[in-house]
């Protein structure tokens, strides 16, 4: 009869091999415990979500209306973009329908302490673009900051949220530390055009330092409407040289001009900016 000898680092390994089998049960029953004693439901339909899902089901995740940019160059919300600051790419992940269903992870996200919501969809978003050069040449992501008396009411930054599900997927570090809110000014969901405008000059202030040279910069935010936050936000950053940005959001408003378009390549003469 032949023995059957172990080295030390075979040993070693063999031991390591089952930890992790053991580790990834316990896991796996301790996800099933939760899920038994503390059921989660889908923010949309309310359905039991199973213990793989997170916040929204697979029917309502698949039925969610989708812009379908998915970062190709030149997209009409990209060629929008364009004359407003220096964009290298932009792109929408989700058309913000606020009459149906849809409408329900952005309210969650942003009002109702579900930041699991947006780090969940930052994710889902980035992965959608991870295999493309969207992402190639970014230095840093900057989710829009919030005021200081708006953030420590809702207790998150819905954009950092968003921003972290990103670099979850892309590893592109986040700059929180870049520009802050200095001024805390009212809600823009009523305002007019030259209202948003107007509502959001100067309200950003860039603090930066330790930046490279020439950066290019992700901004991330969770609806664009008319983009004057964005781009308000994206102004602070005026003195400092060769700067470039990208911009992602969530989900693109009803009230951008070429939102129901399906033809990516939209006449460049017809894209004005809002009035």
């Amino acid at each position: 009869m032949r023995c059957k000898f172990y080295t030390l680092k075979g040993v070693q390994s063999k031991l390591k091999f089952l930890l992790h089998d053991w580790i990834s049960a316990f896991q796996q029953w301790m996800k099933a415990l939760i899920h038994i004693i503390m059921p989660q439901y889908c923010v949309i339909c309310n359905g039991l979500l199973s213990p793989d899902e997170l916040g929204l089901c697979t029917s309502c995740l698949e039925n969610l209306p989708y812009t379908n940019l998915c970062g190709i160059k030149g997209n009409w919300f990209e060629r929008y973009c364009w004359g407003q600051i220096p964009v290298v790419r932009a792109s929408a992940y989700l058309k913000y329908l606020p009459a149906t269903d849809s409408r329900i992870p952005f309210v969650e996200l942003k009002y109702n302490n579900r930041p699991d919501i947006a780090r969940l969809l930052g994710t889902m978003m980035a992965k959608e673009l991870i295999d493309t050069d969207f992402f190639s040449t970014i230095d840093y992501i900057v989710p829009i900051p919030l005021s200081k008396e708006r953030k420590n009411q809702r207790g998150y930054n819905q954009s950092l949220e968003i921003a972290l599900g990103i670099s979850d997927v892309t590893h592109i570090p986040i700059r929180e530390d870049l520009v802050v809110r200095k001024i805390s000014n009212e809600t823009q969901t009523h305002l007019t055009s030259e209202q948003r405008r107007e509502n959001v000059k100067g309200i950003f202030e860039y603090i930066g330092h330790d930046v490279v040279d020439s950066p290019h910069i992700l901004l991330v935010d969770d609806i664009f409407t008319t983009g004057s936050t964005l781009f308000s936000c994206a102004k602070s950053f005026e003195n400092i040289q060769n700067i470039h940005f990208s911009i992602l959001v969530l989900g693109v408003s009803r009230q951008y001009p070429y939102f129901d378009t399906l033809d990516n390549h939209v006449d460049e003469d017809a894209l004005l900016p809002l009035n």
